[in-house]
């Protein structure tokens, strides 16, 4: 059992290196939109990450996931766009960004270093859904398949408040279920 370590750190998502980057999209009423947050990326795709990601097939929709190559302008070899849904009021709810959060950790298995522009919607319902995505208990299992995501940066226009000029990790203590 083990859950990714966790940075939160003020960088930019463009000058950031991971092995991948995740960035929520929306269901909007003409197909899939980008979220909040994910300007800095969707700038390095020289503004056409929305019609990539519907060339793709993808929608939005809530916790659907489409990985496609990071390209040149990305210090990661993989983008993960995130589905968070429909969008009812000004922002998605927590609930959605923690669902979306999970969604995309569980498609980060085998990855060592991730990092999510998520934060930008909700820190708190992001750091939820990371952890959750990632959880897997594999004690018992003879193919435990790939590991979790061991590393994600927490991304935000508001880190600068949180954090000093180096990230800082953030440690989830594990229950323990033994005593």
């Amino acid at each position: 059992m083990s859950t990714p370590k966790l940075a939160l750190t003020d960088a930019a998502a463009a000058k950031l290196t991971a092995d991948a980057i995740v960035v929520g999209t929306v269901q909007g009423s003409d197909g899939v939109e980008l979220a909040p947050g994910t300007e800095q990326v969707a700038a390095a795709f020289d503004g056409d990450l929305v019609k990539v990601l519907a060339s793709l097939g993808a929608t939005g929709k809530a916790d659907e996931v489409v990985k496609l190559p990071a390209g040149d302008g990305l210090r990661a070899e993989v983008l993960v766009a995130t589905g968070l849904g429909k969008v009812t009021g000004e922002a998605p709810t927590a609930e959605q960004v923690r669902r979306a959060s999970g969604a995309a950790a569980r498609a980060l298995s085998g990855v060592s270093h991730a990092a999510t522009t998520l934060s930008a919607l909700d820190l708190s319902a992001t750091v939820q859904g990371t952890v959750l995505g990632a959880y897997s208990f594999r004690q018992y299992k003879s193919e435990p398949g790939d590991d979790p995501v061991a590393k994600v940066d927490v991304l935000g226009p508001d880190a600068k408040k949180y954090v000093s000029k180096t990230p800082q990790t953030i440690e989830a203590k594990q229950p323990d279920f033994e005593s």
